[in-house]
């Protein structure tokens, strides 16, 4: 609110300055063009009277400019969020009291029907170019072509009937005209001056309307381009998991192989210590089927402790990135989880690599990875780091499964994270502000354990 009342108040403020600096250069320009208007009568000098009417049309444009620059430039940056009918209403009524302000200043008569041609121009253009913010330098080249285009008129005599040019700058040239029965010269300059400022105008708006729907047809290009990339990335990847998943599903024949042929060996051999290695095989061969059932089964779950997923990400991503100072705070007495440990360890990897890739650029890198337990028997992972952050206006985008800000990222990363974490019944947050870190924190229930379990955990 403060902000707002600041800009309203700033741009009050340049009106007056703006107005009363043009209004102390005019005072002696009036007077120059007194006395051609007087040189010209006396010497009947035709070429001094058309210099005295281009003066007088600089003179009336000067004290209209800041009215119509200061209103538009207000509207078009104080309202850019706002609907077109809202701009108008207040482009209206703003540029009224500008107006207003300024025949008080400089003490001289309305000009209805220019304010309300020019005013009107004004609409057009922000009805144009209302959500286009890259053409506003042009805008106001429009406005300065159209404000000198329709000033040009106030200095023709065949529109004194219609109420035009009766300012008394003005009204003094056309009566200075008019002694010299020079009517005709006033008529050829105004719509000499006119028709080539007012066209050109018009010209210049067509020309940035081609130029904003050639801007907007390339993004509109651009983005079609980059779904089609994602897209196939897509397609891709798709293709990699389903080759990948024939492949885990025909390793399983391989290792029930090993491990038969194993047992076989375990029962002919004599040596403990060599029973004792063939019965470690059989774990291990074990392992590898269950990590790749999970693998290959999102619903296969299994309780596991909050130490026993650390361990297994911390063996896929500390050893891999070491740059970054990674600290583990892990609570103790802890409950279970009932998890898929494969798809849940690489959530946790895939945030974790989010956070370095985001302290890269840091003096002090630092990621500080905690868990806890709440009230409610939950247990809380907590991963926050010392990076970049993210901007406001992507805090929204960054479930969308196509969006990623990582040059060669397919942006499967967070929603694949939210998927997994939502299908074990839990849920995830992101704080984050750009240039001050982001904060991710992970929620999962815990396994509700039986008395005798639980003092067993305690003890051990």
């Amino acid at each position: 609110m403060k902000r707002k009342l600041f800009i309203c108040l700033s741009y009050v403020f340049a009106f007056f300055l703006t107005t009363f600096i043009i209004k102390s250069f005019l005072l002696s320009f009036a007077k120059d063009i007194i006395t051609n208007l007087e040189r010209s009568i006396i010497a009947t000098n035709n070429g001094l009277l058309i210099i005295t009417v281009v003066k007088g049309i600089i003179h009336e444009t000067l004290v209209d400019l800041p009215v119509f620059l200061l209103s538009y430039s207000f509207i078009y940056f104080y309202f850019k969020n706002s609907k077109p009918s809202i701009k108008i209403f207040h482009l209206i009524v703003i540029t009224l009291f500008l107006y207003k302000l300024n025949r008080i200043i400089y003490q001289d008569k309305w000009e209805l029907v220019i304010f309300v041609l020019i005013l009107i121009f004004e609409i057009v253009l922000l009805i144009i170019f209302h959500n286009n913010k890259e053409n506003f330098a042009a805008n106001i080249f429009v406005l300065l072509q159209v404000n000198f285009g329709f000033n040009c008129l106030l200095l023709a005599p065949f529109l004194n009937n219609w109420g035009i040019g009766q300012r008394d700058l003005i009204s003094g040239i056309k009566i200075g005209a008019n002694y010299l029965i020079r009517d005709a010269i006033l008529n050829f300059v105004s719509l000499s001056f006119f028709l080539p400022f007012t066209l050109g105008a018009i010209f210049l708006s067509i020309l940035s309307v081609m130029y904003t729907l050639r801007l907007e047809t390339e993004k509109r290009e651009k983005e079609k381009e980059k779904e089609l990339r994602i897209m196939k990335n897509f397609a891709e990847e798709a293709q990699v998991w389903q080759e990948l998943h024939f492949l885990l599903h025909d390793l399983k024949s391989p290792l029930m192989t090993i491990s038969g042929l194993n047992s076989l060996n375990e029962m002919q051999l004599e040596s403990p210590q060599l029973k004792a290695y063939c019965q470690r095989i059989n774990q291990s061969v074990e392992t590898v089927n269950e990590m790749i059932s999970e693998f290959l089964h999102n619903e296969k779950r299994k309780d596991i402790s909050v130490n026993e997923l650390i361990k297994f990400v911390r063996a896929n991503v500390i050893v891999k990135n070491a740059n970054p100072k990674v600290v583990f705070k892990i609570n103790d007495n802890l409950p279970q989880i009932n998890i898929n440990r494969i798809r849940m360890a690489r959530a946790l990897i895939n945030i974790i690599e989010n956070a370095i890739h985001a302290v890269s650029f840091q003096e002090d890198p630092l990621i500080l990875i905690k868990v806890n337990s709440d009230p409610n028997g939950n247990v809380v992972f907590t991963i926050k780091d010392n990076g970049i952050g993210i901007p406001d206006e992507n805090l929204e985008k960054i479930w969308n499964i196509r969006f990623t800000t990582k040059t060669g990222s397919g942006g499967l990363g967070l929603s694949f994270v939210k998927n997994v974490i939502e299908s074990h019944s839990g849920t995830i947050k992101i704080y984050s502000k750009k240039g001050d870190g982001t904060q991710v924190e992970i929620t999962l229930p815990g396994v509700k354990a039986s008395g005798s379990d639980f003092n067993n955990r305690r003890q051990s």
